[in-house]
């Protein structure tokens, strides 16, 4: 199973500690930590290692950047630190990003704010570029949540309030999407009904007709084969001959020893994926003339045509993946 990947940004020495509490606490919640001191990034020999770092980055779904008072080292070709560049790295790539400084470096920062042209010593920074990149910062219209913190323990709480909030938003969006397709699906049923009643308006002297074409054109058994087949287009049969040709016409083949009175069933064998594609509709939805039955929506039932994806057996019996080989 997948697991996301959080890269943790900051200079090392005077936050080694923060750092290895992160990376605990990150492995407790089931992700992945991602720190250079452990191994987790790939370095090569083509480039400056810094630049493997902001490489990882695009492998990863989190990015904690954790700002204190020392500068660090400085990037290649840049007057930002290699911590600064690799939070710059992953805003660019729109990466999810937590960003948390030093309290003291935070509350200091308000007093930069209002003496940026003078040449002032700072107490809390070595360096009046770490408060420039703040400034930057804070300038970002979003993805730019900066917190202080005096401890690791402030970093870990807020992290597991933030990532509760991801997760019920998740959950959320999830339903929206599902009420989003019932509204979808309702304001098609309402369109079709609207359709019926101007063409049986228009068709008086053979109502009885239209009305029986047009239920034919709604039957859920067209709707129930097309979502379970992925059918990327409309389709109508009026009877189980008219079926069979148009099953067959997609390349499946009747099973005839699965086949009886009661349920037809159809099958194609995928190549190139090495799967077998099956189709099983009930003939009960079928009159004895093999005619298409009426049904409504609330006397239709999922049970009468189901389609299943299984993996093709070879000759001898076995599938082609060997972990299914007996012995």
């Amino acid at each position: 199973m997948a697991r996301p990947r959080v890269f943790i940004s900051s200079t090392y020495f005077d936050l080694k500690s923060v750092r290895a509490d992160l990376e605990h606490f990150i492995r407790e919640r089931g992700f992945d930590p991602v720190l250079h001191e452990r191994g987790s990034v790939a370095y090569g020999n083509a480039e400056a290692l810094e630049k493997y770092c902001y490489k990882e980055i695009e492998t990863c779904d989190i990015l904690i950047s954790i700002v204190g008072g020392r500068f660090g080292s400085k990037a290649d070709d840049s007057a930002y630190s290699v911590s600064q560049t690799e939070l710059k790295v992953a805003l660019e790539q729109a990466k999810q990003v937590y960003i948390f400084v030093e309290r003291d470096v935070y509350h200091e920062y308000r007093t930069f704010e209002r003496n940026r042209d003078t040449s002032i010593k700072w107490a809390s920074v070595d360096n009046g570029r770490i408060y420039e990149f703040l400034g930057e910062i804070y300038a970002l219209k979003n993805n730019n949540p900066i917190q202080p913190f005096e401890t690791s323990y402030d970093i870990t709480e807020n992290l597991k309030e933030q990532w509760a909030g991801l997760f019920q938003r998740l959950l959320a969006q999830q339903s929206l999407s599902i009420q989003a397709s019932l509204f979808h699906d309702l304001k098609q049923s309402l369109e079709n009904a609207r359709s019926l009643l101007d063409v049986v308006a228009s068709q008086a002297d053979r109502r009885d007709e239209v009305v029986a074409d047009l239920l034919l054109t709604s039957h859920p058994a067209f709707t129930a084969i097309r979502r379970a087949m992925s059918v990327p287009y409309r389709f109508v049969f009026s009877d189980f001959d008219e079926f069979k040709k148009w099953i067959a016409a997609r390349g499946y083949t009747e099973d005839s020893f699965s086949s009886d009175d009661y349920r037809s069933e159809w099958f194609r064998i995928d190549k190139n994926k090495g799967n077998t594609e099956t189709l099983v509709v009930d003939r009960s939805i079928f009159d004895d003339d093999g005619k298409l039955k009426p049904f409504s929506a609330a006397s239709w039932s999922d049970s009468y045509v189901t389609f299943s994806v299984t993996k093709t057996k070879s000759a001898r019996g076995f599938t082609d993946d060997l972990d299914d080989v007996p012995f």
